[in-house]
């Protein structure tokens, strides 16, 4: 009984934390319409990420190679690496930008709509709103999710964004997902962001029933698609660390995290 005890206490501080029930001031409001979660969504996962490696890829893991891993290759700048300090799994992605700029991007075929959606963490908040993620063309920014000094969500499409009301804790890892629908013409782009602690997304289709932790935005004009998945590259002069990683294009939004 001894024995199976310290196993469990072992098991228990080596799994991943988050903080169950923090919502840090943005808590939502009420249930959703619909049952309070996303209905009817067929996501088609252009590419999926979790960071952890099998025994025939595991020194790709460790160092700072090229990102190569058993499920796609990321094109690093700075320092980038993989970190067994997981937010999920056995293996992250950490960006340590305390040094200067600091990013990697998956490169994937252009669509007009792309979701996204990754497990986030910065080990403390920026001076100033600085990028943590974006859906670019090539490398201009079409679609970028921003944190901002307090802890905010701020969401862009094209020059068209918006901000939560609510705040994230930093030092605290949350899921977060975001989306970015190019412009038909006219100023009619639409972009939705959202954070929350736990892995069951509510709708977010226009945000509606949710407090503080989603911004949607329905006037955005940006009128390109988008073939990159850019992490980090913001200057925050943080350590930003990423895990559970997944865009659909073609097959519409997430409405959970990847498979």
């Amino acid at each position: 009984m001894k024995k199976l005890f310290i196993i469990l206490i072992c098991l228990l501080i080596g799994s991943p934390v988050f903080a169950a029930n923090t919502y840090s001031g943005a808590t939502f409001q009420g249930a959703v319409v619909g049952g309070g979660t996303e209905a009817g969504c067929t996501p088609s996962y252009v590419f999926t990420e979790n960071a952890d490696c099998s025994s025939g890829c595991a020194a790709n893991c460790s160092g700072t190679d090229g990102l190569a891993n058993c499920f796609n290759t990321w094109t690093p700048s700075g320092t980038v690496t993989f970190t067994g300090n997981a937010l999920e799994g056995s293996n992250s992605i950490r960006v340590d930008e305390t040094g200067g700029v600091g990013s990697a991007y998956l490169a994937f075929t252009a669509a007009d709509n792309a979701y996204v959606h990754l497990i986030f963490t910065i080990s403390a908040n920026p001076s100033t709103s600085k990028l943590i993620s974006g859906l670019r063309t090539t490398s201009t920014e079409r679609g970028k999710l921003q944190i901002t000094s307090t802890g905010q969500l701020r969401i862009y499409h094209g020059t068209v964004y918006g901000t939560t009301a609510g705040t994230m804790t930093a030092g605290t890892a949350y899921h977060i997902w975001y989306s970015y629908e190019k412009d038909p013409g006219g100023g009619a782009g639409k972009a939705y962001a959202m954070f929350s602690d736990t892995s069951t997304k509510p709708d977010t289709s226009t945000c509606a029933g949710l407090h503080n932790n989603c911004v949607y935005i329905s006037t955005g004009d940006g009128a390109t698609t988008v073939n990159r998945l850019y992490l980090a590259a913001g200057t925050t002069a943080k350590v930003l660390t990423f895990d559970h990683i997944g865009v659909s294009t073609a097959g519409g939004d997430i409405c959970s995290p990847t498979p």
